[in-house]
């Protein structure tokens, strides 16, 4: 069975993604998709997951503790053989070439940014 984990802070727009008709009916059932809350990662008090940045640019970052408790739990549930792919606008382009590289991968977990970008910590 191939997984496929989603790392957001907004699992229920995937979640819906998912259930609409035209994408839930070519699903394969050897496929398991989950999508995980960032914030249920987070060691702080208020859930917190993002802070400003350093220097001079406007803006938000995902910090790394979120990033990282998130990454070795689902690591640790799927026995650690995951390929990890971090979703930014600065990364490659996703062509069918890439897809069918990726595609090959027992275990998938991609990091979705909603913010300036990430902590390069992470």
């Amino acid at each position: 069975m191939k997984n496929i984990d989603i790392i957001t802070l907004f699992p229920e727009i995937i979640e819906g993604y998912i259930l609409s008709q035209p994408f839930a009916k070519n699903i394969s059932p050897e496929v398991n998709i989950e999508a995980h809350q960032l914030r249920d990662f987070s060691p702080y008090k208020h859930r917190q997951v993002d802070d400003k940045q350093y220097g001079t640019e406007p803006g938000m970052v995902l910090m790394p503790e979120p990033l990282s408790n998130a990454v070795d739990f689902i690591e640790k549930k799927r026995k650690n053989n995951c390929y990890k792919i971090l979703l930014s606008p600065q990364g490659k382009l996703i062509d069918t070439k890439l897809i069918n590289n990726i595609y090959k991968k027992p275990n998938l977990i991609f990091v979705c940014g909603r913010y300036e970008g990430v902590d390069e910590r992470f």
